[in-house]
């Protein structure tokens, strides 16, 4: 008995729904082979192109798209499907031209909207284009909205592009109408959380904030062992609590300030770091109740664990209880030495850092805090003669090098070898001038006056009107 196409291709979709891919593409191809009218055959076209290249096998995609394009020219979807392969590849140019093609023949696709904006933010440009993408795909999805109320992408992508445009309270009721629609919307929530935490609603935000283990996983996860979480409730009077790091060094750096106050509610705190953190956090925090462990050492006994970035919701931290007293420090013999390395001046000695070492994944919303140096430059073009400049980078390029020392910038980029190296340099300094970056956050829990140069649209944790 002959299995009818339209059969096939249901089980096909059924399967590359379940991301089984192979299978998928084993029964697209089967549909292909059967007999079946143009309509139904152009689908599994168009899927098996779809799910090649899902596989990573773009090259073979691009053939089958070719091939299917040649009959179809102007189907939306296989276009849009398209770009989308192109973008997970990092084929930008390829992708741009997608969804470029996309709007040609449906002006009004949200998703293409949407996906074209972060594509030419992802190919760079000066930040007045990509201020200037976020408005037009403003522009576009508010028609969309017009024309389609319900239209959820078109929401999101408009809730997107105020976050970016730095218009939190404009993106607050879209939020909200998102979270109405999709209550299990995670995106939503830490979007939400985000526009709260940046205003210093901290009440409002901290619990929304609690929905990014659905979206990002932390760093390390919670042994097997059955151990349960503290659920900020339950009493650590006599226990010893386990918490997780997550996310990056700056963020280790911010958060362990809330140890402490598990300490005193009676808790014995191990604290699990990147190994790189270790040296500084244990000077500076340990003690009889804090241990600072790396991630790949042993786990003590403990009774409960929890994640760093949670506390200030278990704790209930609000504006009036967070304190801004120093909370990590160098160490003696790191600091006599740095203090050595500065030339003894009554110039004032500022430090520098604008760049992040390179991500490898084109990642924007890190990219876009990074500063060209011909563009941080200017400071030392304009300020006064009686100011010393020292670099905080790390890593240095050769053309760099060459503009930094025409420019007579300390160099010491070579005995920065551990966060203990940077506590000390730091240490050294009156002031820092630096991107949102790790080095901002040790100088800030040193009490080091900090000037933090960030983006249009920055990150919540430095706060939307201060």
């Amino acid at each position: 008995m002959q299995i009818d196409m339209s059969e096939t291709i249901l089980q096909a979709v059924q399967q590359h729904n379940q991301n089984d891919l192979l299978e998928a593409e084993r029964l697209y191809r089967e549909a292909l082979s059967e007999s079946g009218d143009l309509e139904l055959h152009a689908q599994a076209e168009h899927l098996l192109a779809l799910v090649v290249g899902q596989q990573g096998r773009l090259e073979e995609s691009e053939n089958l798209y070719n091939a299917f394009f040649s009959k179809y020219p102007t189907h939306v979807l296989a276009n849009y499907n398209q770009g989308t392969l192109y973008f997970d590849a990092k084929c930008y140019d390829k992708a741009l031209f997608s969804f470029d093609r996309v709007l040609t023949l449906d002006p009004q696709h949200a998703g293409a909207i949407y996906n074209r904006v972060i594509t030419l933010m992802k190919l760079g440009g000066e930040h007045y284009r990509i201020h200037k993408n976020f408005q037009m795909a403003l522009l576009f999805c508010e028609q969309v909205a017009v024309l389609q109320p319900d239209n959820i992408e078109a929401l999101q992508i408009r809730l997107h592009a105020h976050m970016q445009l730095a218009q939190p309270r404009m993106a607050q009721p879209l939020c909200e109408e998102l979270l109405r629609l999709q209550p299990e919307n995670h995106w939503a929530h830490i979007t939400m959380a985000e526009i709260f935490l940046g205003l210093e609603n901290y009440k409002a935000g901290w619990p929304h904030y609690e929905h990014r283990f659905q979206v990002m996983l932390p760093d390390s996860l919670p042994p097997p062992q059955a151990k349960p979480l503290w659920d900020g409730l339950s009493s650590l009077a006599g226990r010893t609590l386990l918490l997780y790091r997550e996310q990056g060094y700056g963020d280790t750096i911010m958060f362990c300030r809330f140890i402490k106050d598990c300490v005193a509610k009676g808790a014995t705190v191990l604290l699990m770091v990147a190994q790189p953190l270790k040296e500084l956090l244990q000077q500076s925090l340990g003690s009889g109740h804090i241990k600072i462990l790396a991630n790949e050492e042993p786990l003590p006994a403990f009774d409960c664990y929890g994640f760093l970035l949670s506390l200030p919701y278990l704790l209930h931290v609000d504006a009036s209880n967070i304190h801004g007293q120093a909370y990590l420090y160098s160490q003696a013999s790191h600091r006599n030495v740095w203090a050595n390395r500065i030339a003894k001046t009554e110039h004032k000695k500022v430090g520098g850092f604008w760049h992040r070492p390179s991500l490898g994944h084109g990642n924007y919303q890190l990219d876009k805090r990074s500063i060209p140096l011909h563009t941080f430059q200017s400071l030392f073009e304009t300020c006064h003669a009686d100011v010393n400049f020292y670099s905080l980078q790390k890593d240095i390029t050769l053309e760099e090098r060459s503009t930094l020392q025409r420019y007579g910038v300390g160099l010491f980029d070579d005995c920065l070898l551990s966060f203990q190296d940077t506590a000390a340099f730091i240490d050294a300094l009156d002031l820092v001038i630096s991107i949102d970056t790790s080095v901002a956050h040790l100088a800030g829990a040193m009490g080091k006056p900090v000037w933090i140069l960030l983006p249009f649209a920055s990150d919540w944790r430095w706060l939307t009107a201060r």
